[in-house]
């Protein structure tokens, strides 16, 4: 003869619910933790400036993007470039890049 469980005092439909419950009252407990803590007043870090105040961006830069940084005036008119303009102009701003640095340029 096979024994027979007990049965349960919570069922599981109930298990389920409290577990839902608990899981939604730990994340909104951690949400509220974030969003204090990022509305503390308190700034550990402020951007190096430079004696005249300005912010100071010394550091390695690498110019080696074809997106120019104003439209060239010949493209002054146009939206968008077909594929075959994209090609030329990719081509033409290729020959004017800097190259990347490389670990022998690198400022120590």
């Amino acid at each position: 003869m096979v024994p027979r469980r007990s049965p349960s005092p919570v069922s599981r439909r109930a298990m389920t619910r409290l577990v839902t419950a608990c899981s939604a009252v730990l994340g909104v407990a951690v949400f509220a933790v974030t969003v204090i803590s990022a509305q503390s007043g308190t700034r550990s870090y402020t951007a190096p400036r430079t004696p005249w105040g300005d912010p100071d961006l010394q550091g390695i830069w690498n110019d080696a993007t074809s997106t120019p940084l104003q439209r060239p005036s010949e493209l002054a008119g146009k939206d968008v470039l077909t594929d075959d303009e994209a090609e030329d102009f990719q081509q033409q701003t290729a020959q004017g890049l800097s190259p990347a640095p490389s670990s022998s340029t690198a400022l120590a």
